[in-house]
């Protein structure tokens, strides 16, 4: 079950990591010695601490590749080394900033309108409005579309599982669950539709127009989308890794929804990007954008709060330490990456890594760089703020990530990805997350700020004046939503401990009761026991449900075969949900009947009857999560 929550916390591309600790800042001169010497043990000790096989590692300053650098192995087995100039590693989501740049210069052309209903561009292929409200090619930039997220089958066997971007899209477009403008969900389904947007306008499929229109006129040959990567290429290739353990490498990754993630690229052809976009869209001499195009790129699209990071055009603010920063992370099962540009020191950071927890590899790595080279030197005053009794109560609660699937089974994994709010003294909230806890301190009644860092959380609230929001710094492509009672981690992980605990009971003790009366204990004739055929039905669901849950762990704990293709195994278990709604059914009729015999005991009747009840609040359990059938 851990992996596949690692799944969900990937949701394919992205993985919205953000609570690391901050450390504190060193008064660093930024030049290449210092560059060498800063980087070089940092890189070498975190792909260590995260068995990360291979890593390349550039950054271009004043419009100079001031360092470039590969580490370890694209290949452990044959122990090829990464080189930055030839070895391809796949990029994840920075894929989505060709889609804006694409974008954006059709816009430019007057091709586009960011602020218009994008079914005009679509043709036949339409997307249905909530609420009647349009969806624009700048919900779509900033992610407030209002699309719910799909991870099921973003990835897919071989070449021949990959469909033209418009069927895929057809069959596989996730419904509309928000009005747009109403909530940032970081959406691949929805930049998959910005380029669909770009082949339709433009009258050329996705891989040609970036080619022609973005990756020759940089020079950037060591660049694809294609899939598998086209044969001149092919021996440059990096494997990727579970860890650097497991020498044997992971299969390529196919990715259906290509324009959101399958691009691959060389740190050199990286470098040439970066200049790029800090060269205000020029690279010597030759421009993919206009200057106020690119300036228009890096300003807010979407605020969710004045004090919080909003979402640019297509860009995440990358902002630390007071220093504007703008990019892209970008993640896959295997690879992870970051590109970070700092535009008022003329510098652009790429780190590419090959192993599965390349991602904590580069948050910390950003992280400490950025406290090394760019300290916050003048933090803001923290305002002297009374704080009474009950004035963290109304925060208090759990939150969930808005972003994950509400039609199919992977709608549980919501549950494991909360945000507790709690007092932690007089003066602070007590923040938890999967990834630790931390302290912030009111900067006012809605807003806070964490313990020696920079980085602020503010909350919302809805319609009625209730806390219903929160929003973070370190998350800006994400809503976080205050769950109410009956969908609480505390109620559900208590009713299936309980339905657990009561159906393993009833599989083991009941056979022993029963074998040991037969053997030792003679029957007492003026005494009735529960009906055979009531007891074989509780039995039978007892039995059903931990195969249920076993089975499930089973198939589950391999994440990458469930995103790709739904197994059969899990088809086939999916039947038992059904079958145990059915024999609870059952119970709670003979559970009826059995309250009329007055000669079985008091005692008997309410222990069964509070059997019954069990399983029927698991039966609601698995139609709430979309256990209950086959929904995916």
């Amino acid at each position: 079950m851990r992996k596949f929550i690692t799944l969900i916390l990937l949701s394919f591309l992205f993985i919205p990591l953000g609570w690391c600790q901050q450390g504190a800042g060193q008064d660093f001169t930024f030049s290449p010695d210092r560059i060498e010497a800063f980087c070089d043990g940092l890189i070498k000790g975190l792909m260590s601490e995260h068995q990360i096989p291979g890593a390349v590692l550039i950054m271009v300053k004043d419009g100079e590749t001031q360092y470039s650098r590969g580490y370890g192995y694209s290949n452990l087995k044959e122990k090829t080394k990464v080189h930055p100039d030839s070895s391809l590693f796949r990029i994840g989501s920075i894929s989505k900033v060709f889609i804006w740049t694409a974008v954006m210069q059709l816009y430019e052309k007057g091709l586009l309108d960011l602020n218009a209903d994008i079914n005009q561009y679509l043709g036949d292929f339409s997307v249905k409005k909530k609420d009647g409200q349009r969806i624009t090619l700048k919900n779509l930039m900033s992610h407030t579309a209002g699309f719910e997220d799909r991870v099921l089958g973003l990835f897919g066997e071989d070449e021949n599982s990959l469909l033209p971007l418009e069927d895929l899209l057809f069959k596989e477009m996730p419904a509309q669950i928000m009005p747009p403008n109403s909530q940032v969900s970081y959406s691949n389904h929805g930049s998959a539709l910005a380029a669909l947007i770009v082949e339709k306008v433009s009258g050329m499929d996705f891989h040609s127009y970036v080619e022609e229109n973005i990756l020759h006129p940089l020079g950037m040959e060591q660049t694809t989308f294609k899939q598998p990567v086209p044969e001149q290429l092919s021996p440059h290739v990096s494997n990727g890794y579970t860890s650097i353990t497991s020498p044997d490498p992971e299969p390529f990754e196919f990715i259906r929804v290509y324009p959101a993630g399958a691009g691959s690229a060389s740190g050199a052809d990286m470098a040439k990007l970066m200049k790029a976009f800090l060269g205000e869209g020029s690279l010597n001499g030759v421009s993919i954008l206009d200057t106020m195009t690119l300036r228009e790129m890096i300003q807010p699209a979407f605020t969710q709060h004045p004090s919080i990071r909003p979402m640019l055009h297509g860009f995440l603010d990358l902002s630390r330490n007071q220093y504007k920063a703008y990019g892209h992370f970008g993640d896959t099962f295997w690879f992870h990456s970051m590109m970070v540009l700092i535009p008022e020191e003329n510098l652009g950071v790429y780190l590419s890594l090959n192993g599965a927890n390349g991602a904590l590899t580069y948050l910390g790595f950003f992280e400490q760089f950025m406290n090394a080279f760019f300290p916050e030197n003048n933090p803001p005053q923290i305002p002297e703020i009374q704080v009474s009794d009950g004035f963290f109560d109304h925060l208090k609660g759990d939150y969930k990530m808005n972003r994950y699937s509400r039609s199919d089974f992977t709608k549980i994994m919501s549950l494991f990805l909360r945000i507790k709010v709690e007092k932690d003294s007089d003066h602070y909230l007590s923040i938890s997350t999967p990834f630790g806890s931390f302290l912030y301190e009111p900067m006012d009644s809605l807003l806070y700020r964490k313990q020696g860092s920079s980085e602020l959380i503010a909350f919302g609230k809805d319609d009625k004046g209730r806390i219903k929001y929160l929003y973070a710094d370190q998350l800006p492509m994400l809503t976080m939503e205050k769950v109410p009672w009956y969908e609480s981690q505390a109620l559900h992980f208590g009713v299936f401990i309980l339905a657990l605990s009561a159906n393993f009971f009833i599989l083991w003790f009941w056979p022993m009761v029963f074998l040991s009366r037969r053997r030792f204990y003679a029957t007492d004739p003026n005494r009735r026991y529960l009906p055979l055929s009531s007891k074989s039905l509780a039995w039978v669901n007892a039995l059903l449900f931990m195969i249920f849950v076993i089975g499930l762990s089973i198939v589950l704990s391999d994440p990458f075969s469930v995103a790709v293709v739904i197994p059969t195994s899990l088809k086939a278990l999916l039947v038992i949900p059904i079958v145990f709604s059915g024999i609870s059914l059952m119970m709670f009729i003979h559970g009826l009947k059995i309250f009329e015999i007055t000669a079985i005991s008091l005692r008997t009747k309410i222990f069964y009857f509070i059997l019954v009840l069990i399983n029927l609040s698991a039966v609601f359990q698995l139609f709430y999560w979309n256990l209950l059938g086959w929904q995916y």
